[in-house]
């Protein structure tokens, strides 16, 4: 089959849970659907999304068409996936499912109605993680999971810890672990908006850090504390972003300026995708629950400390890199923080970035390559 005759399926989470355009969701789309292009120039993608917030419904839409990165995306409820199984069959070469957290989160992605043709395309797992854990999933979970592996001509997950529960559902083919395909943003990589340009100016006239705050999940008292005893309140100019909807950063931010008042600052408007990574661009420190704002920071070489809240010790946070050891001093647990007095924890990290202890370099050679090895190595499956 020549390139020029195919068509390619990417279905995935990609316009957020609810349609709320998740940073990190749309912008695994958009770097798998350009990494495939360079790859198979000729080739046809069209994206697929599951939205929550919908009912019996499939909808194609232009988004983000008043920028450079239009994409045109496909939004379907859960209801309609046998009709999409029925069109992947009729019209596509091969299906991707990928990006985030596909595993667990819907049956959707089991695509149970493909994968029990006897003629259809090939599937590929781009990258997928899971909320799920080995103790914790049923024996039909398991064996839906094995199914939809074992219809793949290709696997990869995210993290270390999908590919044991891989395993221990009974998959035998090779699970390749592969970094998030988000880790080959790079700072600069397009122009920062004016709005996000203008606004990072009139900070800088404090001539004071940046210390930027996306976060969701910790006792609002902890972090007031924590800014305050750090002095970081004092010497840094404290900004509370609105970096995703999804987690209700805006309101979060709401109720700390409500505290702080004229000790903070906000940007309560929830930005695209592009803009708010060129947001985190340009501050000095990130503080964020937000999976994919870890990832901008640390690919921005921004100082970064990441509020995990996984109760287990190997979690998504702890898997941006191959080399874990990076990632120790700038990742702390939300369960630790709730679980001290006056955000005593996060107070050590604050001081310890007053200090110049927090890593704001990483080296992603290894991680960038292992990136471009799996697309490539996805797209000689595909020709």
């Amino acid at each position: 089959m020549k390139c020029r005759d195919m068509k390619i399926a990417m279905i995935g989470i990609y316009g957020g849970m609810e349609r709320d355009f998740n940073p990190g969701n749309v912008l695994i789309a958009y770097y798998s659907k350009r990494e495939i292009e360079k790859r198979l120039k000729f080739a046809s993608i069209d994206i697929y999304s599951l939205d929550f917030s919908i009912h019996n419904i499939t909808q194609k839409k232009c988004c983000f068409g008043e920028t450079p990165f239009k994409m045109e995306i496909t939004f379907f409820s859960t209801n309609k996936i046998d009709e999409l199984c029925e069109l992947f069959c009729a019209k596509y070469q091969a299906v991707v499912i990928g990006g985030d957290i596909v595993i667990g989160l819907s049956d959707v992605f089991f695509l149970n109605k493909l994968i029990s043709q006897k003629k259809r395309p090939m599937i590929l797992l781009n990258v997928v993680s899971s909320l799920w854990r080995s103790h914790l999933v049923s024996e039909t979970q398991k064996s839906n999971l094995r199914r939809m592996a074992d219809s793949c001509e290709y696997i990869s997950v995210r993290e270390n810890y999908v590919k044991d529960l891989m395993k221990m559902c009974g998959v035998e083919k090779t699970i390749n672990v592969i970094p998030d395909p988000v880790v080959l943003h790079q700072k600069g990589e397009w122009d920062t908006p004016e709005e996000v340009s203008n606004f990072i100016s009139e900070l800088k006239k404090q001539g004071k850090k940046i210390v930027c705050i996306s976060e969701c999940f910790l006792h609002t008292r902890d972090m007031v504390e924590a800014l305050i005893k750090s002095s970081v309140i004092k010497e840094c100019t404290v900004l509370f972003f609105a970096y995703s909807r999804r987690y209700n950063h805006s309101n979060k931010a709401k109720e700390y300026k409500s505290i702080l008042n004229e000790h903070c600052c906000c940007f309560l408007d929830y930005l695209n995708p592009w803009a708010a990574y060129s947001m985190i661009e340009n501050i000095n420190l990130c503080v964020s629950n937000a999976y994919h704002c870890c990832v901008a920071a640390i690919t921005s070489g921004i100082p970064f400390i990441g509020i995990d809240p996984s109760p287990f010790e190997s979690s998504r946070h702890t898997d941006i890199l191959c080399d874990k050891e990076q990632l120790e001093k700038s990742i702390l647990k939300v369960e630790v923080v709730n679980n001290d007095h006056s955000g005593v924890s996060l107070q050590k990290y604050f001081e310890k970035y007053l200090k110049n202890e927090l890593h704001f370099h990483f080296d992603l050679s290894q991680e960038r390559q292992k990136v471009e090895e799996h697309f490539d190595q996805m797209c000689k499956i595909m020709l």
